[in-house]
């Protein structure tokens, strides 16, 4: 039998496939940058509605205090 057993579009594959796949992924360490921004953003804006100023006239929230003129 002179007649291959397997196609020659599979020993090709199977050839390429010796070598490996390249997977392009971003390190951790990027994932944890973009969560503990995440997180201070969230703490920071959570802040301006949340804390209270105590001002002569009454109490007025953090961003209300900011955007006073």
């Amino acid at each position: 039998m002179t007649k291959d057993l397997y196609r020659k579009e599979a020993l090709n594959a199977r050839h390429r496939s010796l070598y490996g796949e390249v997977i392009l992924t971003p390190p951790p360490r990027t994932w944890w940058i973009t969560v503990l921004l995440f997180i201070c953003l969230t703490i920071i804006g959570a802040g301006l509605f949340m804390i209270d100023i105590k001002t002569e006239t009454g109490t007025l929230s953090l961003w209300a205090w900011l955007t006073q003129s």
